[in-house]
């Protein structure tokens, strides 16, 4: 905050919320007309999204080189949002149960496994260790298009006509992962009773684990009885990950002339390019910025 104000002359306050009670603080802000200048979201919320300044000219601006696939735009191509950070899933494994079975773990992506591949090490690694499961998986939507993406799947769209509809590979790939959940390879009481896959992966009883970037400052810090490494992900025949705004920067009108030109003017320095490594380093993020 004291690097930006010595740049731009803008003194900026920095309140951390709890991620719960985050959204109803929002909503009651809004009610109140007390919104702040700039936040960061997770989503945008009809309850004040009404109220947000058109970011266009940040966005717009080549110098920022923000990523325009995870731009927030309304029907008329206003920028609601900018990208504060992105996430991406990947395959962390228990380095130590690898290397304890003397199962050989791919060098590159170029050189990766498939799927196939990838369950039989996993199992091996498991029945010669002792480990209690091969894999587990969050329970959530987008680390599920990550598998149907490798396996060559489309995931589920809509048609002209608002039908919904998947076609072959992504229902292939459903049922090869309902077929997973067998209590060996991965526990059922994550997907059917909501039992927490990181918790289980940091005990060391897992073999690996499906979920994302946002887990490493955790492993960081809480996992010291064994070694984990982040691992090149199967292709079947796709390598492929599922991205997603981590965050989103916005600006409130609030119904206050001087106010605007503020959240403007802060805007940007959460996407410059001296500010984005630090402001999503603590997360466990990516940089929303292009490369």
């Amino acid at each position: 905050m004291a690097q930006y104000k010595k740049e731009t002359g803008v003194n900026v306050k920095l309140v951390n919320i709890p991620y719960d009670g985050y959204p109803t603080k929002l909503h009651n802000a809004a009610q109140a007309n007390s919104l702040p200048d700039v936040a960061d979201v997770p989503a945008l919320d009809p309850i004040w999204s009404s109220k947000l300044i058109d970011l266009s000219s940040i966005a717009n601006n080549k110098s920022y080189n923000i990523n325009s696939n995870f731009l927030a735009k309304d029907s008329s191509g206003k920028v609601l949002a900018i990208p504060s950070d992105v996430t991406a899933s990947g395959l962390f494994i228990n380095k130590s149960l690898f290397e304890k079975a003397g199962v050989a773990v791919p060098a590159s992506p170029e050189k990766t496994w498939t799927w196939t591949e990838f369950i039989a090490a996993a199992n091996k690694v498991r029945e010669k260790t002792g480990a209690k499961y091969s894999l587990t998986f969050d329970q959530s939507p987008s680390r599920l298009r990550a598998m149907v993406y490798e396996m060559g799947g489309k995931y589920i769209h809509a048609d002209s006509s608002g039908k919904f509809s998947a076609d072959a590979a992504t229902k292939k790939a459903v049922e090869y992962f309902v077929g997973l959940n067998d209590d060996k390879v991965m526990p059922k009481s994550v997907w059917t009773s909501g039992a927490d896959p990181s918790a289980m992966f940091q005990s060391g009883d897992v073999v690996a684990y499906w979920s994302g970037v946002w887990q490493v400052p955790a492993f960081a810090d809480s996992i010291k009885k064994f070694d984990w490494a982040s691992v090149p992900t199967p292709a079947q025949p796709v390598q492929a990950s599922d991205v997603n705004s981590g965050g989103m920067m916005v600006g409130f009108n609030n119904n206050s002339a001087a106010r605007p030109p503020r959240a403007r003017s802060s805007c940007p320095g959460c996407t410059s390019p001296s500010s984005t490594p630090s402001w999503s380093r603590p997360p466990g993020s990516s940089r929303s910025r292009a490369a």
